[in-house]
């Protein structure tokens, strides 16, 4: 939710304008993907559903994790052309101070 503070030098703490957090670590029970009714459950939570057919960009520190979401949402039958891995994630947003930031 970009409350915690930054621990990287230079980087701006925050969250993308309009974004909902999802941690991967919501995702997973040890190193699988968690059971379909649970992630479901999770993103249901957060305001997101694997049945929109609107483009969903996911984030993270920096682009590693993010790949677990995409990768649940596809589990749950998302078609994966429509969900794309912002690669820079935070780390390139963060650092960069003419993106918008919301705290």
């Amino acid at each position: 939710q970009g409350t915690a503070p930054e621990p990287r030098a230079g980087m701006r703490s925050g969250h993308m304008p309009g974004s909902l957090s999802v941690p991967a670590s919501d995702m997973l029970d040890g190193y699988t993907l968690k059971p379909k009714e649970e992630l479901l459950s999770t993103f249901k939570e957060a305001g997101i559903s694997a049945d929109d057919e609107r483009p969903i960009y996911i984030s993270c520190g920096s682009g590693v994790t993010a790949c677990v979401v995409a990768s649940a949402l596809e589990s749950l039958g998302r078609d994966p052309s429509t969900t794309f891995v912002y690669d820079g994630s935070w780390a390139e947003w963060g650092s960069d101070p003419d993106t918008p930031v919301t705290t």
